[in-house]
């Protein structure tokens, strides 16, 4: 969400819909990490790669965030186009986002190297927790140290 002429950064809701027993899923709105040259930037297209619970959010910037769905955390930001992303979809097989600019019609692929994941997540992001809930999700390398001191 991003109001009109409002300093506040944007924030991202993450809730379940539709769903018919028991209260739904949902967490508390986390702001959206913007960079300097992306204040006027906003959402285009969005695409949740349901098998590992990670959504790719595309702006108008050519930017692409990465969110993992379960906590509304920020796992990676970056520009990857100058122009317009038009239209994002998800390759559940292999949980790879497809995405088609505007101007050129470029079409390029989003997806998460599996092997790096846990260590950017705790190297850059600082985030162990992040870390190890996607590495026990995902099933992924990387945060056995993490595990073993958990149960420490």
């Amino acid at each position: 969400e991003k109001k009109h002429d409002s300093p506040e950064p944007p924030k991202l809701y993450v809730r379940e819909v539709g769903r018919t027993a028991g209260p739904p899923y949902g967490v508390q709105p986390v702001q959206i990490p913007v960079p300097q040259d992306g204040a006027n930037d906003f959402p285009v297209s969005l695409a949740i790669v349901e098998k590992d619970s990670l959504a790719y959010m595309m702006t108008r910037m050519g930017y692409v965030y990465v969110f993992d769905a379960m906590s509304a955390k920020t796992v990676f930001r970056n520009r990857v186009t100058q122009e317009t992303v038009f239209l994002s979809v998800a390759q559940e097989s292999t949980g790879a986002v497809f995405g088609i600019t505007v101007r050129r019609g470029q079409v390029f692929r989003l997806q998460v190297n599996n092997q790096a994941l846990i260590p950017y997540v705790l190297n850059t992001l600082n985030d162990e927790d992040l870390a190890l809930k996607l590495a026990g999700r995902l099933n992924l390398p990387g945060a056995e140290n993490l595990q073993a001191r958990a149960f420490e």
